[in-house]
């Protein structure tokens, strides 16, 4: 009788295209298609969006010469369980560069990331809270990004890290980050903090 054995294996779906964007020039590429793509980027954290996980299908066959479809895939390296550095190929594209249109900001505004950290809680009940808790900071930070005016390209820049004389510099998220951990303990620290712990412990 034969042993039965588990493995782990996922299931891969191929998408028919005719290159990927390492292979064709960007300035035929859909601003919208650009926008969606970086929009899903910045919620996840993804750090492995090269050229060659967005394939590119052309559109000539529908009667639209010239269009071309976007299609990201591979998404191994997304939801972190804390900050890292993205990569985002798109962020250097002109497309990048043009402001949210009014329907993309009203899709941004509605983002819910406790809806969404719920959903994805209930249909990948492995996920750690900690990518969950990444999910929501990002797009916390899109949300108020868009609301200000900044353009994808901008947000894309804020959320990457530098490297200055040899050595990486922490992202302006990280900073942020960094700087609400900083009040939150001087808060906790605070007198007043303690007196309404007191207070509550009392009662």
């Amino acid at each position: 009788m034969k042993k039965l054995v588990s493995k782990i294996a996922s299931f891969q779906q191929f998408i028919p295209h005719d290159f990927d964007a390492s292979d064709h020039g960007t300035s035929s590429f859909p601003v919208s298609a650009v926008h969606r793509i970086g929009i899903l980027d910045i919620r996840i954290l993804n750090t492995d969006r090269h050229a060659g996980n967005l394939l590119v299908r052309k559109l000539d066959g529908a009667g639209q010469f010239g269009q071309m479809e976007l299609i990201p895939i591979d998404h191994g390296l997304c939801l972190p369980e804390s900050l890292e550095d993205p990569y985002f190929e798109w962020i250097h594209w002109p497309q990048a560069s043009i402001p949210f249109s009014d329907d993309e900001l009203e899709y941004i505004g509605n983002l819910d990331p406790v809806r969404d950290s719920e959903m994805l809680r209930s249909e990948l009940p492995m996920i750690r809270d900690a990518c969950l808790r990444v999910l929501s900071l990002c797009t916390i930070f899109l949300k108020e990004a868009a609301s200000y005016g900044l353009c994808l390209a901008e947000i894309g820049e804020m959320m990457s890290r530098e490297f200055r004389s040899g050595e990486e510099e922490p992202s302006e998220l990280e900073v942020i980050c960094i700087e609400a951990r900083r009040l939150v303990a001087e808060e906790m620290l605070s007198p007043s903090h303690k007196q309404i712990l007191m207070s509550s412990n009392l009662t």
